[in-house]
């Protein structure tokens, strides 16, 4: 197992209490794997991806639980080598 992969899980298994510390976390992930884009329309949004499954999962959640904004998950098969799925 990676040591990104060990780090990945160790975070997904702090659950902050506190409503700052989870935007903190939201936007961390959204800086290092994500953008604001303007959808058709002109309609502002985010994107972000993923290679991992959970943390896809944890940050669709909290878009929910902190913004209340509704989200979709997207899955595509990788492009690479290696027969991997990204989250959308």
């Amino acid at each position: 197992m990676s040591f990104t992969l060990q780090v990945k899980e160790q975070l997904l298994r702090i659950n902050p209490s506190r409503s700052c510390c989870r935007q903190a976390e939201f936007l961390a992930f959204l800086r290092m794997n994500g953008d604001v884009t303007l959808a058709l329309g002109g309609q502002p949004g985010l994107l972000a991806s993923s290679g991992n499954a959970a943390v896809t999962r944890r940050y669709f959640k909290l878009v929910k639980e902190l913004w209340g904004l509704s989200a979709e998950i997207m899955v595509r098969e990788s492009s690479h080598f290696r027969k991997s799925k990204i989250y959308t």
